[in-house]
């Protein structure tokens, strides 16, 4: 074993070896003593450049929407159906601009049943179930498959006729789009039962939703 003197007196070569290098030897004997720990701090300085990058330029949304039909729209219908009730919102996020994630549900079911569970549920619990929606566009076929889902429509899962919870397209201030967009005669836009608590998260849906109905 050596002893405290020896190790003192390597140090002290070692030192006076690293004085008498040159800048550049200097740096190849520090990557060769540390490149594991420099590539290591690499990678650690890249995926957090990374993950700062993606939050400051993540999306925003300014509305949440779901547009839940039985009959297959093209995208290019439910794209400017989507744009058509933005255009009655605000700026929410203060982004410049008002945008929102649009979800759009289709099943050609052929016949109705609320007990029959398979990979719409998942749809169900990922999409319609969100507590940050409160717009939706359905038709009463659609309307049907969901309104049984506690708290969405009515607070206990009461299943009331469409009519008594949304409004028809073609009566609303939506008509005109939704005619130009070739959508069918019976949509309607419902608003997402709420309670006290989710007033203030609501509030923006529930005023675009008031100048599409047209209520005062």
């Amino acid at each position: 074993m050596k002893s405290k003197k020896v190790k003192s007196e390597e140090v002290m070569r070692t030192k006076q070896m690293r004085m008498e290098m040159s800048f550049g030897e200097k740096v190849e004997d520090i990557w060769f003593q540390h490149k594991w720990f420099i590539l290591l701090g690499i990678f650690c300085v890249i995926v957090a450049a990374f993950c700062i990058s993606d939050y400051i330029n993540r999306e925003t949304y300014d509305y949440n929407l779901v547009i839940a039909t039985d009959e297959e729209y093209q995208i290019e219908q439910t794209d400017y159906l989507s744009d058509c009730i933005i255009s009655f919102g605000t700026d929410v996020d203060g982004n410049e601009k008002i945008n929102s994630n649009t979800t759009v549900l289709t099943y050609n079911m052929l016949e109705y049943d609320p007990n029959t569970f398979s990979a719409n549920t998942v749809l169900i619990d990922n999409h319609i179930a969100q507590v940050d929606t409160f717009i939706f566009v359905m038709d009463e076929y659609s309307y049907k498959k969901y309104s049984y889902i506690k708290g969405l429509f009515t607070e206990d899962g009461t299943e009331l006729p469409i009519d008594e919870v949304g409004v028809k397209l073609s009566q609303t201030n939506l008509a005109a789009y939704a005619q130009s967009a070739g959508l069918k005669d019976d949509l309607y836009i419902i608003l997402r039962y709420f309670d006290e608590s989710y007033a203030q998260e609501a509030a923006p849906s529930v005023e675009v939703y008031n100048k599409i109905v047209n209520v005062q």
